[in-house]
Order: C-alpha cells, then structure tokens, then sequence
C-alpha cells in the first residue's frame, strides 16, 4: 500500500470508523443497547468483541481485498528473508501472542476461570478439525503451510464462541468449535481459488465469517425460548447494520485512495496491471472445480529456500515415463503450450488448477491461491497465447 494512504487509511480507522462501532456496540447510549421491538426490551451482548473486533476487521479486510484486486509477484523480487528459517518460529510465535490475547480479553463482571476453561477446549477443538479436514480426508501432508492453518483452525474455534463464551456449557463449546473451524477451513479454500480477493492471512475467513456464526447465534443457543428468536432478529439487524456502514465508509475511503493515486505503491501497481493482464486471458474455471481442488498436494516453497526441489523432480520423474520423442502441444484453457524435457514430451496444464503466472528472465513461475503453494517451471521463452505461446521446460 501506499504510504500516504496508509496513513490516511489507519488515521479515519482508529479515530472515526472503529470508534463509533465501539460506542454503539459496548456504549450504553449506543443505539444497539435497550431497543424495545415486539414489546420486548434488547440489548446487544457482545462482552468478547465479535462485533466490535472482529466483523468489523474481516469488513474491512474483505473491501480492502476487492479493492487491491489480484498481484502477480515475481520470485525473484522477493526476499529470502521474508521466508528464511526463521519464518515457521516466528509465524507460530505470532499465532500464540493472538490467542493469549484473544484468551486474556475478559471484561470486568465475567467469572474468568469458566471462560478460560472454554476458550482453551474451543482452541483444541479448532485444531482438532482443521487437522482432520486436512489430513485425513483431503490427504495432506505435514508442512510449513499445514501446520499454519492448524493454528488459524484455532482462533476460529476461539472466535466462534466469542458470543457467549462465558456462558455455553463445555458440550456446546466444543460442537461450536469443530463446526466454526470446519466452516473456516471450508470457505477459505473458496475464497482462495476466487480471482477477485487476495486474503493470505485469512483475515475474511477468521474474523468476518467466524464472527457473524458466533454472535449471531448466540441467543440461540443460550436462550432457547421464543423470545431468542426475538433476540435473534435484533442480532441480525445489528450485524446487517454494521456491516453496510463498515462496507460504505471503508468503500469511500478506498475509493478516493484510488483516484488519488494513493492506494498501491509502485510496485504493486505493476503487479497488478500482470494480474489484470492474465486474468483477461485466462478461462474462467467451473464453481465444483474452484470450491474442490484437484491435487492438495502440489510441491510448496517451504522456509528457508526459494528453489522447489521437489517439483524438479517430479517434472523429470514424468518426462522419464513419457513415450513420445520430440515435442507436442497441448490446447488447454485457451492456452497453447509446447513442452521439451529433454527431447521427451511432457504433458503439463498450467491453468488446470493455477491462477498467476510469474514470469522473469530465464524462469516461469506458477502460484496456486488455494493453498498458497507454487510451481515453477525453468524456461527460456514465454509470451502470450496471441503469440503462440509456448512454455519449453529444460
């Protein structure tokens, strides 16, 4: 981002936006607290910050996403320190000091021993889902990128049952944590294959969607009686209500970043001008072939090395079981690809399951937005299919 609308972006956050949610979500005066609907007197409950914190930071990621829209990174312009050795510690470091702090956040009035026995078995109940989801049903194997989804797996769990976290039995804490994760995992993988949204972080998913399940559901469960229904429409309404406001203001904000030239530094702006090339040329995938992935288990990059030596050798590997000498072409999503592995054929689909092409020099580079995994080929020329475009892997 750039840096004048970086500060311009966090000033009318922090002073203005945040605040006012604030004031009508924990403020008594706040017009969320003692409406009288249906003859009956409400009161929106959000000790925990499901509205306050958390819909309204996956709001303003989600519009902020949309409004970046998709980069295409050259590898080589990243820095090996950005995923050095270090990278796996200090990422699970990070993840620990937000679920300390989403644990510790009890407000005065709140017996703190039952609330933090149920965050603690909503943070294992979260792993415990992601982990099962991951490798048992779709087979993955035990990564960097795994084992940081397992620790996202846990705030869901934590953020699910935010809403009345105080107060649910431990039975309910736990069915609440398992499904809250497991609807977590589920949809960041939607969100991930989505050309229009870059959310790395699954800030969207965790926040924004976890958020809304564990306040709007809440009176519920905890009520269980016809005036929760009540209660329910008033959660709702303040939910909807938030959201338009956040969605407005932030979508004014962003908008005039971007007539100002002030939203993406020079660099982002070139690598989104490569995505909006690509992605104009690139055949929009069916909706069962972007909610389920073909291969979950595609060679990554992993800390402490740019070069996937795995997908080196699975590239020669396949060229060593090929029949055919000399070289073939294959028409596949509106792209014309030609491949020579050492004189022997080699059938690649480089859109069958990928987004981005990162293109430098003598090497191609592919990234996979569903699971933040790349593939890279070594090549010697590539321009577009307008070009006849041929892809020649060494």
């Amino acid at each position: 981002m750039h840096f004048a609308g970086f500060v311009v972006m966090n000033i009318a956050l922090s002073i203005v936006i945040h605040p006012m949610l604030m004031h009508w979500t924990w403020n008594k005066g706040g017009w969320m607290q003692s409406k009288e609907i249906f003859r009956s007197k409400l009161t929106l409950t959000d000790n925990f910050g499901c509205l306050a914190i958390h819909i309204y930071a996956g709001t303003v990621a989600l519009i902020g996403g949309l409004f970046f829209g998709g980069r295409l990174i050259l590898l080589e312009e990243i820095s090996e320190m950005s995923i050095g050795l270090e990278s796996p510690g200090n990422s699970i470091m990070g993840y620990v000091f937000i679920i300390i702090g989403l644990i510790s956040f009890i407000p005065p009035g709140i017996k703190p021993e039952l609330t933090l026995i149920n965050n603690l078995m909503a943070l294992g109940s979260g792993v415990i889902s992601v982990s099962v989801l991951q490798f048992l049903f779709c087979k993955q194997a035990v990564t960097y990128w795994t084992m940081l989804k397992c620790m996202q797996g846990a705030i869901a769990g934590i953020i699910t049952v935010a809403g009345g976290v105080h107060l649910y039995s431990s039975l309910t804490v736990l069915l609440m944590a398992l499904c809250g994760s497991g609807i977590f995992y589920v949809v960041q993988i939607t969100l991930h294959n989505n050309f229009l949204i870059e959310d790395y972080c699954n800030v969207v998913t965790l926040h924004l969607i976890c958020g809304v399940l564990g306040l709007a559901f809440s009176p519920l469960i905890i009520m269980q009686d016809v005036k929760s229904l009540v209660v329910f429409l008033w959660y709702l309404i303040c939910i909807l209500a938030s959201l338009v406001f956040l969605a407005v203001t932030t979508t004014i904000l962003f908008f005039l970043l971007l007539i100002t030239a002030t939203l993406r530094n020079d660099s982002e702006e070139i690598n989104h001008e490569r995505s909006l090339v690509l992605a104009n040329k690139s055949k929009n995938r069916k909706c069962l072939q972007r909610l389920f992935h073909g291969d979950l288990n595609i060679p990554q990059i992993e800390p402490g090395s740019r070069k996937n030596v795995g997908l080196d050798a699975a590239v020669s590997k396949q060229a060593q079981n090929t029949q055919n000498i000399g070289k073939t072409t294959e028409k596949h999503a509106s792209l014309v690809v030609e491949v020579c592995v050492n004189k022997q054929s080699v059938s690649v689909e480089p859109t069958a399951y990928l987004t981005n092409w990162y293109v430098k020099g003598q090497y191609s580079y592919t990234f996979d937005k569903a699971f933040n995994n790349y593939r890279w080929y070594h090549t010697y020329k590539l321009v577009n299919d307008e070009y006849s475009r041929f892809i020649s892997i060494k």
